[in-house]
C-alpha cells in the first residue's frame, strides 16, 4: 500500500540525481557519526529507514548497488576544496621562534622583481640589516627566514605567495628558490658575455671603465671565469693609449704579472685618473680654445696682407 500511494504522486524530475545521492549519503553518514554508529538502537534504525523513505519520494529509481558511499576521507577532501585559501606563506614558518622588530622590518630593503633590479644586491643588503639587527641569542638564519617575506613586494611577493606547503623550511633552501627565480641561467649568461667582451669607450676614464668592470663582476658572482681571464679581458679591453700606458707603467706586458699583482696596479692607475682625468681635460679645453684663437688672427693677418698687396698694386698701375 505505501508503494501505491507514492506512485499516485507526481514523480519530481532531478537533472542531478548522482550529486543529489552523494548528498544524501553525506548526510545519512553524518547523522550515523553523529549517533555513534549504534545501528542496534531502535532511533538510529527509525532515522536510517525515514532517509530511505525520503530518498525514494524524491528519486524516480531506487539507489543501485554500484553507487559507492561517500568515505569520510573524500569529505574531508571536498570541505577543503570548499573552504576559503589558507595562509600558506605564513604557516610554513609558524614553528621558527623568532621575534620580529619593528624596526627591522622597516630598515629592510625592497625587492619588487623587477627585470632591471639585481637579486644579488638585494641578497647582500638584506643580510647587512640582519646582521646589524639581529638581538641576541638569536639564531641569524631563523631571523633571516622569518623576516625575507618583508622585503619582498609587487611581484616578488606574488611569487612567494604561491610557492608550495612546506618546500621552504631552511634560509638555504629560501635564498636558493629565490635566486633561481629571479637570477635565471639566462640572465647569468648575458652578463657572462658582457665581462667578456667589455670595451672602453673615449668618453669614459679608466676609473670609470674599471668601476663598470666590476659592477658587472658582482651582479654575477657565479660567472665562472678564472681571475687570469678576467685580467685578460679587462686589459684587451682598454683603449689602445690606456694599453700603452699601462704597459709602460708596468715595464712590460702587464698579462706577465700575476693576478693580484695586475689588479693593484689596474687600480692605482684607475685611482690616478680619478685625482687627475678632470684637470688634463680642462687643461685640453683651454689649449683648444687657445689654439682656435691663434687660428683665427692668423686668417685676419692673412687678409690684411691680401689688401695691402692689392692696394700696391693699384698704385703701381697709376
Amino acid at each position: 500500500m505505501p508503494r501505491s500511494s507514492r506512485a499516485d504522486s507526481p514523480l519530481v524530475f532531478d537533472p542531478e540525481i548522482e550529486k543529489t545521492t552523494k548528498k544524501l549519503l553525506r548526510k545519512q553518514a553524518k547523522l550515523r557519526k553523529k549517533q555513534g554508529e549504534s545501528t542496534s538502537s531502535p532511533l538510529s534504525s527509525n532515522s536510517e529507514s525515514n532517509t530511505k523513505e525520503r530518498h525514494l519520494e524524491e528519486e524516480e529509481k531506487p539507489l543501485t548497488e554500484e553507487e559507492e558511499p561517500v568515505t569520510e576521507n573524500e569529505e574531508e577532501e571536498e570541505e577543503e576544496m570548499a573552504a576559503p585559501p589558507r595562509e600558506r606563506t605564513l604557516r610554513q614558518w609558524e614553528e621558527v621562534g623568532t621575534e620580529l622588530k619593528t624596526g627591522l622590518i622597516h630598515l629592510l630593503p625592497r625587492f619588487h622583481g623587477l627585470a632591471n633590479e639585481d637579486p644579488y644586491k638585494h641578497m647582500t643588503e638584506f643580510h647587512m640589516v640582519c646582521l646589524g639587527m639581529k638581538p641576541q641569542g638569536t639564531n641569524i638564519e631563523n631571523l633571516k627566514l622569518k623576516a625575507f617575506p618583508f622585503s619582498l613586494v609587487d611581484e616578488a611577493r606574488s611569487w612567494l605567495f604561491y610557492l608550495p606547503l612546506g618546500s621552504i623550511t631552511t634560509w638555504a633552501q629560501m635564498a636558493g628558490a629565490f635566486l633561481d627565480k629571479f637570477f635565471p641561467a639566462s640572465k647569468a649568461a648575458g652578463l657572462r658575455r658582457e665581462i667578456c667582451g667589455i670595451k672602453q669607450t673615449d668618453a669614459k676614464s679608466l676609473y670609470e671603465y674599471l668601476e663598470r668592470f666590476k659592477r658587472l663582476c658582482v651582479s654575477c658572482p657565479q660567472y665562472g671565469i678564472s681571475e687570469e681571464l678576467l685580467i685578460q679581458y679587462l686589459y684587451e679591453g682598454l683603449l689602445p693609449m690606456e694599453r700603452k700606458m699601462m704597459d709602460a707603467a708596468n715595464g712590460g706586458a702587464i698579462v706577465n704579472k700575476t693576478p693580484t699583482e695586475a689588479r693593484a696596479l689596474i687600480d692605482t692607475m684607475a685611482e690616478n685618473s680619478k685625482q687627475f682625468g678632470v684637470r688634463s681635460d680642462v687643461g685640453r679645453g683651454v689649449s683648444e680654445v687657445h689654439v682656435k684663437s691663434l687660428e683665427t688672427k692668423i686668417t685676419n693677418l692673412t687678409n690684411l696682407m691680401k689688401q695691402l698687396a692689392m692696394g700696391n698694386t693699384v698704385r703701381n698701375i697709376c
